[in-house]
């Protein structure tokens, strides 16, 4: 079944270290039985440039984020 808005409902903990975190690469595949995993979609975050950020810095209760997925053959997020 094709869905063209998924819900992922996944949270990940990742360790990193400051400064010098790398960028943070998220990519979303979606899941083949018989013709192999395509890409869905990619975002990123570069952890040192937002904790270094005066903006971020001054919201005291820092939101949850939702990061919209690109992919090169759609014009769509």
């Amino acid at each position: 079944m094709d869905e063209p808005n998924p819900k992922f409902y996944k949270c990940y903990e990742i360790t990193r270290n400051f400064p010098g975190c790398p960028r943070i690469d998220i990519i979303a595949y979606d899941y083949d039985d018989f013709f192999g995993n395509d890409i869905i979609g990619l975002t990123w975050l570069d952890l040192d440039d937002r904790f270094f950020s005066e903006a971020w810095q001054t919201i005291s209760n820092k939101p949850v984020e939702y990061r919209e997925l690109y992919h090169e053959t759609s014009s769509i997020a």
